[in-house]
């Protein structure tokens, strides 16, 4: 067996015989190899999202207690959130099933058996098609708030008023969307 290329921590090997022996490795070397290369290029880059993420929802809570109404009746601010949201809880489950995986691995490569890593690709798609939904709505939301603000230029004090309408129709948007994402789960 000879070894046709390497690129990062893959190999490629090619064998010109008519029947080759497999090439087998050890379970306990498989589960080793694969955290290796996790811990090189998968952890550091899920780490740094999921701190970015963190970071950026901390920085959207303290936005709440400073200004509620500017905040709320900011859609591209809310959106942002959202979408920081979506990659904390991305990251969180990509973390979460990588250490479960690996522990498990561990233990059962004691015993000779190799498991399969798994695959997160379906709440993925998941959450990326929740997250277009809510973008889409909020979209709307904006549209229909642009309309509710050129009604309420009759009134005295109109920033404010509309930006309590914006808030009030921004709650029961949020409130639609939470129900089609659990109706989604």
């Amino acid at each position: 067996m000879d070894l046709a290329c390497t690129w990062h921590q893959m190999q490629v090997f090619y064998n010109k015989k008519e029947s080759p022996l497999p090439l087998d490795t050890d379970p306990i070397m498989e589960v080793d190899t694969i955290h290796r290369a996790c811990k090189k290029n998968f952890l550091p880059s899920y780490y740094l999202l999921l701190a970015l993420s963190l970071l950026m929802s901390c920085y959207f809570v303290a936005g709440i207690f400073a200004d509620p109404i500017g905040l709320l009746s900011n859609s591209n601010r809310l959106v942002t959130e959202f979408a920081y949201l979506c990659l904390f809880v991305i990251s969180s489950v990509e973390l979460f099933t990588y250490f479960n995986w690996h522990r498990k691995a561990k233990q059962e490569a004691q015993s000779g058996i190799f498991i399969d890593t798994p695959s997160t690709s379906g709440f993925q798609k998941v959450i990326c098609s929740r997250t277009l939904e809510s973008c889409i709505s909020l979209s709307a939301y904006k549209e229909q708030m642009i309309a509710h603000t050129q009604e309420f230029r009759l009134f005295t004090d109109v920033e404010m008023k509309t930006k309590i309408l914006l808030v009030r129709s921004f709650i029961q948007t949020v409130d639609k969307i939470l129900q089609q994402f659990a109706g989604a789960i």
